[in-house]
């Protein structure tokens, strides 16, 4: 634990204070190097909270911008498929950090739906087929089998998809019991981690298409017509108002 200054939250009445260092620190899992546990009892420390006149356990907090600021969310964010939670998780020198962290994710036993449908990239199939593996990682991580049935080619992803839960409530009124997990689930619907990394990548491929359109633009401006310049100045403008 580093001596620099923080707030820290009595987890008994919510009164904030400051510290530098706190008497038994339980420290975070940082990337999950230790094995998961299910209590999240991390960056605690006790302190002495004013308000309730005696020692108790603080929840301590990063302040804005450390690097260590909602380190649980994001390497949670990264274990269901979100690399851009941690970049370095994009590069390929942090492969293996990787592999554990979504492999000591799930060895967690942490809850999810069992009952949900899962999307994957084609290309990952096809390696595992190839491998002649059984089992293979959909978008969110999750394992899926390989499917029977061999299709070439997947589906192209063209439009973003809003969850089965929020296009079609009525096929998720219905609730399964699963015994696994002692919980009723969502009968139907698709899984919103794949979803949100899908939707993700095509934001990104969108983003890139459209700064090549952009610069495309550009270089010929000179060229445009007085109609087509008005246009673009009028789209320009409502664009901005909004991004800015």
């Amino acid at each position: 634990m580093s001596d620099q200054l923080k707030q820290a939250l009595c987890t008994m009445c919510g009164t904030l204070r400051t510290c530098k260092r706190a008497r038994n620190y339980q420290p975070e899992n940082y990337w999950l190097n230790q094995p998961v546990d299910l209590d999240w009892s991390r960056e605690l420390g006790d302190l002495k909270c004013e308000t309730c006149g005696k020692v108790t356990t603080h929840a301590l907090i990063h302040p804005e911008g450390h690097w260590a600021a909602d380190h649980a969310e994001r390497i949670q964010r990264v274990a269901l498929g979100d690399r851009k939670a941690y970049p370095r998780f994009r590069e390929e020198s942090a492969a293996k950090d990787l592999v554990r962290i979504i492999e000591r994710y799930r060895q967690s036993n942490y809850p999810s739906n069992p009952f949900v449908f899962h999307r994957w990239w084609k290309s990952d199939e096809n390696k595992a087929r190839e491998a002649g593996q059984k089992w293979f990682p959909a978008m969110c991580g999750e394992p899926v089998e390989v499917p029977e049935e061999h299709r070439i080619n997947g589906t192209d992803v063209t439009e973003l998809e809003a969850p089965t839960q929020v296009m079609d409530p009525e096929r998720t009124e219905h609730e399964n019991f699963d015994a696994e997990t002692g919980l009723w689930w969502t009968a139907s619907g698709v899984c919103v981690n794949c979803l949100r990394v899908r939707n993700d990548w095509l934001l990104d491929k969108r983003r890139i298409e459209v700064a090549t359109l952009l610069m495309k633009l550009a270089a010929t401006i000179d060229s445009l017509d007085a109609p087509m310049v008005h246009k673009l100045a009028d789209l320009a403008d409502t664009v901005a108002g909004g991004a800015l």
